[in-house]
């Protein structure tokens, strides 16, 4: 969503230049979706009773939302913020009711969709002490906050800022992350579902089979297609089919520890990346819950069920990532075409003409 509707834009802060490069040295800008972020966000909401709840950045010229619930959206224009104006007041800052406050009456968001009427937002500071990024709430209606309810929303805020300088628990996309740009990143995300998207998961399994058999360490890697999503496009419009596939994705990350990665290829096809440091078991019950998990949130009655093929890689492993799209693509269209398993794991050969266990 974008607008150019100007408004009462505040002020810059008093070091905007020291806070935005705070900012760009946190490398959150334009970085996958992440259930570290999201479950902070998922509890404000809860706890405060709020509709809508999001954490969010300013660079030069947009808001940014690392991650929001009760609103799809990604960024806004920068004129647009309410959070600026928190920046500034540099404490919790709450407006009761947009309208009738000089300052955000005329915003899009406000006679415009999504109606927002009540806003609260904290501040997260940079270790400078500068304001990087807001924990805020939106209502649709006007809302008084008690003191009680500022002082939790604070409380969470100095969660989301613990996050945000604690490095990712995953090494290879942290290594990915820091050394490409925000420019580059933002390439590499799936602007629906904001995971990694075909040119990004392919990126980052090169990097994680290197990674894994430099160190002599197995890895996972999964292709999982959601053949119900053609079915709601058809049935119910592209809207629908967007829906389902933005809602496996939030709830994909919730079953997945943050040690997994995960991308869209294409439609309704997924890859996951996993290091398996025991039996592959725990990769197979993990692709059935995926599997699960999409029959359980499909809106229609006999859909068609997902399929997953997976392939474990052997420390010994020493296939290119090249040869091992080649075999997950071979194993995916093998189990559409003739088989009537839903999930099937296989070891990676060594070389492309060996057998697979």
């Amino acid at each position: 969503m974008r607008a150019s509707l100007m408004h009462n834009h505040p002020q810059e802060h008093p070091r905007e230049q020291e806070r935005l490069e705070a900012l760009r040295s946190l490398q959150i800008l334009d970085t996958p979706i992440e259930e570290r972020f999201d479950r902070i966000t998922r509890l404000t909401s809860q706890t405060l009773d709020m509709p809508i709840c999001a954490i969010t950045c300013i660079d030069e010229h947009r808001q940014w939302f690392k991650s929001i619930v009760g609103l799809d959206i990604e960024q806004t224009d920068r004129s647009l913020s309410f959070c600026e104006h928190t920046h500034i007041h540099n404490r919790v800052l709450v407006v009761p009711d947009a309208r009738y406050d000089e300052r955000f009456a005329s915003n899009t968001l406000v006679t415009g969709y999504p109606g927002m009427v009540f806003y609260a937002g904290a501040p997260i500071f940079s270790r400078a002490n500068l304001p990087v990024a807001t924990l805020c709430v939106y209502d649709t209606c006007p809302r008084r906050m008690p003191q009680s309810d500022m002082a939790t929303l604070h409380d969470f805020a100095r969660q989301v800022e613990c996050e945000l300088h604690t490095e990712r628990s995953n090494p290879i996309e942290q290594a990915l992350i820091s050394e490409i740009g925000a420019t580059w990143r933002s390439s590499m995300i799936d602007p629906l579902t904001r995971v990694w998207n075909h040119e990004g998961i392919l990126t980052l399994m090169a990097e994680s089979i290197s990674y894994h058999r430099d160190r002599a360490k197995g890895m996972g890697i999964a292709v999982l297609d959601l053949l119900g999503y053609e079915q709601i496009v058809q049935q119910l419009g592209l809207d629908q089919g967007e829906d389902y596939l933005r809602e496996f994705v939030r709830r994909a990350i919730r079953l997945c520890d943050s040690s997994v990665s995960i991308g869209r290829l294409d439609e309704g096809e997924f890859a996951l990346l996993l290091p398996m440091h025991e039996h592959r078991s725990q990769f197979t019950s993990l692709l059935n819950k995926l599997c699960m998990l999409s029959d359980e949130i499909h809106p229609l009655r006999n859909a068609r069920k997902s399929v997953a093929f997976g392939l474990h890689l052997p420390p010994q492993n020493r296939c290119e990532s090249g040869q091992v799209c080649d075999r997950l693509c071979d194993g995916l269209y093998e189990m559409r075409k003739e088989s009537d398993d839903r999930i099937r794991v296989q070891t990676m050969p060594n070389t492309p003409t060996d057998r697979a266990a």
